[in-house]
């Protein structure tokens, strides 16, 4: 399984880092009284919002290993993940992440879906 290069920042900007688990409870109304729930599988995913500061060079090493090893964000990949080791996470979203100019670095933001 391809990994996160290691030529890039290992940790996310933590003051952007956010993880939203996705639900996994179905609820069911009732004509009277409560509704009911359940699980609605063993597993779920969590999405991690991410932001990297990268350099020129950095910069085109994320998009060479985009492009190269994960088929443009279509395979999973090994990620550093703060606090909690490394993980199986897929980019998630259309578009897969957003560049932009930050004075003499790039600005890297992209949803993670982190994989159960």
């Amino acid at each position: 399984m391809p990994t996160w290069p290691a030529s890039l920042p290992q940790h996310p900007l933590i003051k952007e880092y956010a993880e939203t688990p996705q639900s996994n409870v179905i609820r069911s109304p009732m004509d009277v009284g409560p509704a009911k729930t359940r699980r609605r599988s063993t597993a779920t995913t969590t999405e991690a919002e991410v932001v990297y500061l990268l350099t020129s060079g950095q910069r085109q090493t994320f998009l060479d290993w985009l492009n190269n090893d994960i088929a443009g964000g279509a395979l999973p990949f090994e990620w550093p993940r703060p606090r909690a080791g490394v993980e199986s996470v897929l980019i998630k979203g259309d578009p897969p992440y957003n560049m932009e100019p930050a004075g003499q670095k790039w600005r890297l933001s992209m949803t993670l879906e982190i994989q159960p």
